[in-house]
């Protein structure tokens, strides 16, 4: 009969703690997404887990009474011995073996058959275990990120690509890097060396071989110069050009130049930008020497990457827009 008893409780055990593998193993807020797609076993599972603090005490007390209990009945019913013997073997499946395995069919079905007796024991608990929490100063009521600096931060995002069952795209998680990293940037990370840039003078006429030129290059803002292309006196909108020929680049360009230092964040000339509405500014180094230029386009790029989309021409059918189609992201 003693045995009998023990097997009992030690099975016991064995369902509580596989049981929390499951309630404890996914997020709350996963669990509660999930219970709103009407998914039975996640609802039934977010029932418990719902209580978080108050089901982690009552099942972590029951676990501490049946072990003592297991302990004393153990050593009531065998010699000193096979006591320790048993009682070790007990130890170790409780305190070593159980915590390593991880959730899987069997918790899943213990926990799902447990779920309403500790639903019903916990609405009369759990406004106990909330005023006992309450009393207590050392108790806090959340729960650690385990993000201590922002190296934390990009081994998460690392993490998350590998996770299985993760919904975030690969891109998504680039971009969420890529923020992180901006704040580290300064305008000469990004900005195109004056050797590279495609600059016209104020003296050119806009015909069709300085138009295709301009066209060619990709960009769509282009610094002016008068007479050496270090004396930059304007800014030119190539989108503003529309159907003009032969006019001469002085009439059309922005005469207001603004300057930035190659030294200064990103982040601050972003928001120069901003407030400004130009897309293009003049980089400076520390001896006010023309070193280059950094546009909109460089900083966007810095944000979100090299993201391409497929079948852009989709996004000029009305139809499928309003049906919110979304043609398919290509990572590069």
């Amino acid at each position: 009969m003693g045995l009998a008893v023990i097997l009992v409780i030690f099975v016991f055990i064995l369902a509580l703690l596989l049981s929390s593998k499951t309630y404890l193993s996914v997020p709350i807020y996963e669990l509660k997404r999930r219970s709103r797609l009407n998914d039975k076993f996640s609802k039934t599972i977010y029932t418990v887990a719902s209580y978080q603090n108050s089901y982690r005490l009552l099942n972590n007390l029951l676990i501490l009474i049946l072990v003592s209990g297991l302990y004393v009945l153990t050593a009531n019913h065998y010699d000193q011995f096979w006591s320790v013997i048993i009682v070790f073997i007990f130890t170790f499946v409780i305190f070593y073996w159980i915590p390593r395995i991880k959730a899987g069919k069997i918790s899943d079905y213990l926990a799902t058959l447990l779920a309403k007796p500790f639903k019903f024991v916990l609405t009369y608990t759990d406004p106990i275990s909330l005023k006992l929490f309450k009393s207590s100063k050392s108790y806090k009521r959340y729960n650690h990120t385990g993000i201590f600096e922002e190296s934390d931060l990009y081994h998460l995002i690392e993490q998350q690509k590998t996770q299985v069952d993760s919904r975030l795209e690969g891109y998504q998680l680039d971009i969420i890097k890529s923020v992180l990293d901006f704040n580290k940037l300064n305008v000469k990370d990004l900005m195109t060396p004056k050797r590279k840039v495609k600059s016209i003078s104020s003296d050119d006429g806009l015909g069709p071989v300085v138009l295709t030129e301009l066209h060619d290059s990709g960009h769509h803002h282009f610094p002016v110069y008068k007479d050496k292309d270090s004396n930059i006196i304007g800014t030119l909108n190539a989108e503003l050009i529309g159907e003009v020929h032969d006019l001469k680049v002085s009439r059309l360009m922005d005469p207001k130049v603004i300057y930035v230092n190659e030294d200064q964040e990103v982040g601050e000339v972003l928001q120069m930008m901003m407030s400004t509405g130009r897309h293009l500014f003049v980089v400076l180094n520390d001896n006010g020497d023309y070193s280059g230029i950094i546009t909109s386009r460089d900083i966007l790029k810095s944000l979100i990457g090299e993201t391409m989309i497929e079948n852009i021409e989709l996004f000029e059918d009305k139809e499928i827009v309003a049906a919110k189609s979304k043609p398919t992201k290509k990572d590069e």
